[in-house]
């Protein structure tokens, strides 16, 4: 191999390494950090009062939402609530119970 052939190779290596490596004049892109992921709901836990109401009685209720940082979180005002006895009970105010039987 002629000495210009080993001097052409040389400089062309050196060129490969030096664009590589981000050096002046480069066309690399800034990278904008990815921000941390929202939490999320990974369970939901309704509290009311011990017992069950007699009729004409109310109950409230709140629910709490554990989220995945390990936080918990009200969600009373957030949740929809419903009686599964429509024909004994009402829901009004968005978390209060009346029991009518």
């Amino acid at each position: 191999m002629s000495k210009n052939v080993r001097v052409s190779i040389a400089l062309m290596a050196c060129a490969l390494v030096v664009s590589g490596c981000g050096g002046e004049g480069g066309n690399s892109t800034p990278t904008t950090p990815t921000p941390p992921a929202s939490p999320t709901v990974t369970g939901v836990t309704v509290l009311g009062p011990a017992g069950t109401p007699t009729s004409g009685q109310t109950a409230q209720f709140t629910a709490t939402a554990a989220l995945s940082n390990g936080t918990p979180q009200s969600v009373t005002s957030h949740a929809t609530w419903q009686s599964s006895n429509t024909a004994r009970d009402t829901v009004c105010h968005h978390r209060t119970l009346r029991r009518y039987v």
